[in-house]
């Protein structure tokens, strides 16, 4: 609960929703500008629409990886993050359990990634403990 709470957090005090405002506006310019350039069709439309749309996500997922390496950073320990992403990772069999397809599609950043971030934290916290 911790590493969601802090996620959260991280959002927050990293002005995401201004950013992913931002950067959704600037997409659109982008695609309406591109639509016109091109004196675009419907099928022109639609490709654009989806190639611009999987920009989107790939960009909106920094936002969430800078999220995750808040939280790991400042959560009391972060076995907590690296036991729920493991135990979300194996309930997942829905369509976007597809590693191609979940990379392209979701924002979220991988359950491996995750791990490693914060097995990379407690590394960290073990050389200032000692």
């Amino acid at each position: 609960m911790q590493w969601v709470i802090l996620h959260e957090s991280g959002h927050y005090l990293m002005w995401h929703n201004l950013k992913f405002v931002i950067s959704q506006l600037f997409i659109f310019i982008i695609g309406i500008y591109l639509l016109f350039l091109l004196k675009a069709g419907l099928i022109i439309t639609m490709f654009t629409t989806v190639i611009l749309s999987v920009i989107y996500i790939q960009a909106a997922k920094i936002f969430e990886f800078q999220a995750d390496t808040y939280a790991a950073k400042n959560m009391d320990n972060p076995n907590g993050m690296i036991t729920g992403n493991i135990k979300m990772k194996e309930a997942d069999k829905g369509f976007l359990s597809n590693p191609i397809m979940k990379h392209l599609l979701t924002i979220a950043v991988p359950y491996e990634e995750r791990i490693k971030i914060a097995r990379k934290q407690l590394y960290f916290k073990k050389i200032i403990a000692v």
